[in-house]
């Protein structure tokens, strides 16, 4: 096979998915911006994440908290200015990371479990919240309602099993 073929073809491929590329990108920038940031959070930051766990949280607060980005990213999709994914994309993952290396800041030893605990919906949603914008990044108008009609019963779902079955469980180990 001929090497220039080959490179050819490589560019190719990259040229056909740079916007997929791109949220990749985004993503990954946002992770690591969240890390970078939860190293510099203050001291006053670290009490308010320990009342995180002795904090009501009601069922609509817990679903919108699930919902908003999907309707954010649907916004975005619906004025097409798909290009808003991408910030969408950035801040979710900043925001998930950020507060989940607080977390383990906070309660050291056991932060990794409480972080689980507590980001139980977020961290069953943001693979979702990729899939969505990744098939609406790839040009295809027909797939949005579909696609939208997929995500959103997730993401209540998501906030419901985390409301009914994690937020308990969590509570019922804090207080054993």
């Amino acid at each position: 096979m001929n090497l220039r073929v080959y490179f050819y073809g490589i560019l190719n491929v990259l040229t056909c998915r740079r916007r997929q590329i791109f949220l990749a990108v985004f993503c990954f920038a946002g992770a690591l911006s969240g890390v970078y940031a939860s190293r510099f959070t203050g001291a006053a930051f670290l009490p308010l994440t320990r009342m995180a766990l002795f904090s009501p949280v009601s069922v609509v607060g817990c679903s919108v908290c699930c919902v908003l980005p999907f309707l954010f990213a649907a916004f975005a999709v619906y004025i097409s200015c798909r290009w808003l994914l991408y910030p969408v994309c950035f801040i979710k993952l900043f925001l998930h990371c950020w507060f989940g290396f607080s977390m383990m800041t906070a309660y050291g030893p056991s932060g990794w479990l409480l972080r689980l605990f507590l980001q139980f919906s977020d961290g069953c949603l943001i693979p979702v919240l990729c899939w969505f914008c990744l098939r609406q990044l790839s040009g295809r108008g027909d797939t949005f309602k579909r696609d939208l009609c997929l995500c959103l019963p997730a993401a209540f779902m998501a906030g419901f099993i985390d409301y009914c079955v994690i937020t308990p469980l969590l509570a019922s180990l804090i207080n054993i």
